[in-house]
């Protein structure tokens, strides 16, 4: 309670629906606070802008209604794993040699030059193997 001109004042605000008591000082902040929301809010409207707000149901919220551009889509996302699963089984398809240079080449990371020294073949050879393998994968996908 507070004395203006000889009277008293209580300073009330809305918390989640329940009025709670405060200062004149905080009710002051707090009414300067909501106007200035309002005015940018009414200044959003004249401009065009939306908010997510306005764009809510009772299950959803605004927010979860605009696509997220920075991942994949669902269609995306199924043709990978189909994709992946088809190169997978036409892998299994190719002769042991091809396999394991596939493995070792793209699975396990390591270089033409890399799996030359470990093989004791040229690398030239073992490029040419690849390519040779690359393009029956790549007849096998088709």
């Amino acid at each position: 309670m507070f004395s203006k001109n000889g009277e008293n004042r209580t300073y009330k605000i809305n918390i989640s629906g329940q009025p709670v008591i405060v200062s004149q000082q905080v009710y002051e902040l707090y009414t300067k606070m909501r106007r200035r929301a309002k005015y940018l809010e009414e200044q959003d409207l004249s401009h065009g802008l939306v908010s997510y707000h306005s764009m809510e149901y009772d299950d959803i919220s605004g927010e979860e209604t605009i696509p997220d551009l920075t991942s994949p889509s669902v269609e995306d996302v199924a043709l990978i794993s189909l994709l992946t699963e088809r190169l997978h089984r036409c892998i299994a398809m190719l002769p042991e040699p091809d396999r394991r240079l596939i493995q070792n080449i793209y699975f396990n990371d390591k270089s033409v030059a890399q799996l030359s020294r470990e093989c004791g073949l040229p690398s030239t050879t073992l490029h040419y193997q690849l390519l040779s393998t690359l393009r029956k994968l790549r007849s096998l996908m088709e």
